[in-house]
């Protein structure tokens, strides 16, 4: 609350009217072209869920395969991931899949392959603005991130503000969700500090990307006051486009000369939107000449110089 009524003082406005929708309705042909890519109404096929509606169609519209796929509330379909990896029970309905009768295997796997494609889709576009109104307009691109909310209905990351659902929060800035943590515990250089505090930063907070990782790779920081959520975040990008994004556990420090690898745990989260492994991320060198510590102060947090 604390956290959201700061937001609020300096003009985030909270519960705005994201565009929303009660299912995530796709659907494609056989040829490749996109026809449906839009919020449905929802038909509560999957219970206590949010919902994709998933269509495979002939030249027509006779449909050849499809599927109802849940998500968890709270989860985030990112606009540089996919629909596979946010698929609540993927690990099941993979175990499943031999159990089936041959022609429904295939059609499975088939609906599965298409799920596990990265945003935008390879395929053509066949639908105007009304049938795809989560993408782009004249684009194959999603408009920004989704979210599944605590009320089985899914919002659009189309404006900055805040959604609340209860004593869950997130925050809609520049096409991104970002769940809010209203009850962290701030740690700065290794001592606890208050969690309510709304007051500025003491000290200066970073933002650490990492630029060429195939390659030569550059760190760069850039100074932020953003939300604290019990993480920090290094962005890894190929030819100014984010190919990753890798978080931090609070009082975490990157020495210099270490890999990332040496900072990883299993808690830790790791996402690719591109080519890029999770190893070649991970032997990422801190090159910069300082080491870096992952902190936080009331409100605002991020990696500090140490």
């Amino acid at each position: 609350e604390c956290i959201v009524e700061s937001l609020g003082d300096f003009g985030v406005e909270v519960n705005p009217s994201f565009q929303d929708g009660g299912d995530i309705f796709v659907r494609h042909t056989t040829s490749d072209k996109i026809t449906k890519f839009k919020f449905g109404r929802g038909d509560n096929n999957v219970e206590n869920k949010c919902e994709l509606h998933y269509q495979r169609v002939l030249s027509g519209n006779d449909v050849l395969s499809g599927a109802y796929y849940g998500f968890d509330f709270g989860t985030i379909i990112s606009q540089n991931g996919n629909f596979y990896d946010n698929i609540f029970n993927i690990r099941e309905i993979e175990a499943e899949i031999p159990t089936l009768h041959s022609a429904l295997q295939e059609s499975t796997r088939e609906n599965l392959r298409t799920l596990q494609r990265g945003f935008p889709w390879s395929m053509n576009r066949d639908c105007g603005s009304r049938n795809c109104n989560l993408l782009k307009e004249g684009s194959k691109r999603l408009k920004g991130d989704i979210l599944c909310g605590y009320d089985e209905k899914l919002y659009l990351c189309d404006r900055e503000g805040i959604r609340t659902f209860g004593d869950k929060a997130f925050y809609c800035k520049d096409s991104v969700w970002s769940p809010i943590d209203e009850t962290p515990r701030p740690i700065v250089a290794g001592k606890a500090v208050s969690s309510g505090s709304t007051t500025s930063p003491t000290q200066t907070y970073y933002k650490i990307s990492i630029e060429n990782a195939e390659s030569t790779p550059t760190i760069n920081l850039e100074e932020q006051n953003t939300l604290v959520s019990g993480k920090c975040f290094l962005s890894i990008s190929e030819n100014n486009r984010r190919v990753a994004t890798m978080s931090i556990p609070l009082t975490t420090t990157w020495n210099q000369n270490s890999q990332l690898r040496d900072i990883k745990e299993e808690f830790n989260i790791f996402r690719s939107f591109g080519t890029l492994t999770e190893s070649q991320a991970l032997n990422i060198r801190n090159t910069y000449g300082n080491n870096f510590l992952c902190s936080s102060e009331g409100s605002f947090g991020g990696w500090t110089i140490i």
